[in-house]
């Protein structure tokens, strides 16, 4: 998941309710996978996951984790149906970050070499990735594409230092975020849509903070953004030019990470007491994942943060036994 999806900090949340317990109180909707101890970032059109188990970034296939070759000074953010990964290496106080994509055969390729510094941020399922950069000899911060070995530098978005994709569709429409810094969470932002060659801005709920994180293959974007007067962010759902606030389990805060091309949404929401809830949006009406998940989870699925074409969900939230977990949700 790579843009801000609150203002809250994920840990915090996790922190504060990791002993919390959940019930089904509904007929469930899903089979429960459970992926263990880790920290998913996305899944494929195969139902397999990206992100880190034992401090290493690595892929959950074949019902287990698999390391990632390489330091563990790296993130892993996006994976293709060929199992085709983009992320990050680098990230240390010591190093420079730099783009790369890890092959299936274990080789390791840096998209953006000749940059002082990069980030890769998004897989397509046919393994097109983007990602953003920062020319060595100076000049604007830009987003990227790599394609079939080949670097395409995109136009940034006026106004902003950064211009961060977080997830495209088949057209390659972008949705993206207008930020500061590099790294997430800093005010102000806003969500952006890259389409017909050009940034879009998609406009807020009022407030001067957002991002857009999700989109399907009919251009409809997903996100967050703050409302006036409240630092609370708001999960929307744009389409045709217009912005509509998606609600929340009751707490006000909350945020869409992801929509397919059957317009199931899914994030994060509080409930009234503020207790985090991972969630799906169907036809408008959002509803607690927990509650309609068969086995219930042993912990507290704090954030749904993606969803393929299948109707498969990533979860993340904290395990029973106080660590980050992972689970995969398949319809029943």
């Amino acid at each position: 998941m790579g843009t801000p999806s609150r203002l809250v900090p994920f840990a915090a949340i996790a922190l504060a309710c990791m002993l919390a317990a959940t019930a089904s109180t509904a007929a469930p909707l899903y089979h429960l996978v459970d992926l263990g101890p880790s920290t998913g970032s996305n899944l494929n059109g195969h139902g397999e996951v990206s992100g880190a188990a034992q401090g290493r970034p690595s892929l959950w296939h074949d019902g287990a984790w698999h390391a990632l070759s390489g330091s563990r000074k790296a993130e892993v953010e996006g994976l293709g149906n060929n199992r085709v990964a983009v992320g990050t290496h680098g990230l240390g106080r010591d190093s420079l970050p730099a783009a790369l994509v890890w092959k299936p055969d274990g080789q390791r390729v840096e998209l953006a070499p000749d940059a002082r510094i990069s980030y890769g941020t998004v897989m397509r399922s046919d393994g097109t990735a983007y990602g953003m950069l920062a020319p060595r000899g100076g000049g604007h911060a830009r987003p990227f594409r790599w394609q079939a070995g080949e670097l395409t530098a995109l136009p940034y978005a006026g106004g902003w230092a950064w211009t961060k994709p977080n997830a495209a569709n088949k057209a390659q429409q972008i949705a993206g975020t207008g930020q500061s810094v590099p790294q997430d969470g800093q005010c102000p932002s806003e969500p952006l849509l890259f389409t017909q060659g050009a940034w879009r801005r998609l406009g807020s709920l009022g407030g001067d903070c957002g991002g857009a994180s999700g989109i399907n293959d009919f251009g409809v974007v997903v996100g967050f953004t703050t409302v006036a007067g409240s630092d609370a962010g708001h999960a929307f759902v744009w389409k045709d030019g217009a912005m509509t606030d998606l609600g929340s389990l009751g707490g006000g805060y909350a945020t869409a990470d992801d929509i397919n091309a059957d317009g199931l949404i899914v994030g994060y929401s509080a409930d009234e007491n503020l207790d985090p809830h991972a969630v799906v949006w169907r036809d408008g009406a959002i509803t607690a994942l927990d509650t309609v998940v068969d086995p219930p989870p042993d912990g507290t699925m704090v954030e749904a943060i993606a969803i393929n074409g299948n109707g498969q969900i990533l979860v993340i939230g904290v395990g029973d036994d106080t660590r980050f977990h992972t689970w995969r949700l398949d319809p029943l």
